[in-house]
């Protein structure tokens, strides 16, 4: 029989962690390409951020928290056309505690990469994410993602 101070006990517990894992995994990032025209894709590279949160710009101070990377592998059927474009708004603040300037996203924030294959053929594009959330007074340690984009 279960006494009621171990359902008790075991309810906080599962309280407890739940709300560790929560805050613990504040975005999770969704991959896709759009095809913009013969053998050219458009990468997005999107995280779905939760309230209170922020990750860093790519052009955000690299002595502060970590700006967000995007590294693709290298794969020979691939050639990216551009850099790393950042469609969102981007939030400029000075850090007391840091000394510096940070730039993160406050909102919905896309990362596009433009991409040609140079032959007619299926492939695809993998790579990692390294980026760091952060809100008002707590920052996690930062994360790396992989990924796999399938261009068709």
């Amino acid at each position: 029989m279960i006494t009621k101070s171990f359902r008790v006990t075991f309810l906080a517990i599962g309280i407890a962690g739940s709300a560790f894992a929560q805050i613990e995994n504040p975005v999770k990032w969704h991959f896709s390409a759009q095809k913009k025209g013969a053998r050219v894709y458009e990468l997005n590279f999107t995280p779905e951020v939760s309230q209170q949160w922020h990750i860093y710009s790519q052009s955000s101070a690299p002595d502060g928290p970590s700006p967000t990377t995007i590294r693709l592998d290298s794969n020979p059927l691939v050639l990216a056309d551009s850099s790393v474009s950042e469609h969102g708004t981007v939030v400029s603040k000075y850090e007391d505690l840091l000394g510096l300037t940070v730039k993160y996203f406050k909102g919905p924030v896309n990362f596009v990469q433009t991409v040609r294959v140079k032959a007619k053929a299926k492939t695809k594009v993998t790579g990692t994410v390294e980026y760091m959330a952060c809100k008002e007074e707590q920052c996690l340690p930062p994360q790396k993602i992989n990924f796999s984009i399938m261009l068709e």
